[in-house]
């Protein structure tokens, strides 16, 4: 794709995303197919046109790419909720107090390369759920008052509000762990936060916090069995 006609399409796309109401669920898919410039073939895939440009072809993935970048750029959050939707939502400000009363959704995941360590903590729906690696089980427990403070131990032990978007070591390393935090609250905000081998201050003692919500009463539901 040319360099030109990219630019183009990044812009044809974020006029058609500034245009919808704050939370509206929408994909790039539908904002490609409500944009008069943007037009599908089966043959050639996405192309756009305009009076200073030749018709080229789009890859839906660098659409994609290309949106999530412009939005990182503009400090805003994609949140992904399923095949291939999304809401763009304002970041929590870095340092602003967090209220565990008022997270709608926490996913808490860590990657290892040889796998044993990797786990996934949801919190959504009223349930929260640990999956780990190497069990044959994963727990999960109702969100009340015992889990509400917890998580908000560990969202003050852990200094969350203060942590950077992106953590990343000095020097290359191709394997190793990797991990990613996401909440979304419920006045439609969120923070994000990640990092392959370099972490914040206070994440371990955030993790060890977040993991005491299964330190008792939890129930162990079977693998693929959905969340009551």
């Amino acid at each position: 794709m040319r360099d030109d006609t990219r630019r183009l399409a990044r812009r044809l796309l974020w006029e058609q995303l500034e245009g919808l109401p704050p939370g509206t669920r929408t994909s790039v898919e539908s904002l490609a197919e409500s944009c008069p410039s943007i037009t599908y073939s089966e043959v050639c895939g996405y192309q756009i046109s305009g009076r200073e440009y030749l018709e080229d072809e789009l890859d839906i993935d660098e659409l994609e790419t290309d949106l999530w970048d412009m939005a990182d750029e503009r400090g805003l959050y994609v949140d992904g909720v399923g095949f291939g939707s999304f809401v763009l939502r304002d970041r929590v400000e870095q340092g602003a107090p967090l209220d565990a009363s008022h997270i709608e959704r926490l996913r808490m995941a860590v990657y290892q390369f040889c796998g044993d360590g990797a786990m996934n903590l949801e919190l959504s729906d009223g349930w929260v759920r640990l999956m780990r690696a190497r069990a044959s089980q994963s727990l999960i427990r109702p969100v009340d008052g015992a889990v509400v403070a917890a998580i908000d131990r560990a969202l003050g032990e852990g200094g969350v509000s203060t942590w950077r978007r992106r953590y990343e070591p000095e020097c290359d390393v191709l394997d190793g762990t990797s991990w990613e935090l996401a909440i979304v609250l419920d006045d439609g905000r969120a923070l994000d936060s990640c990092g392959s081998n370099a972490w914040p201050a206070g994440y371990d003692d955030f993790e060890s916090a977040l993991l005491g919500i299964f330190d008792r009463e939890a129930s162990p539901a079977r693998d693929g069995e959905a969340t009551p």
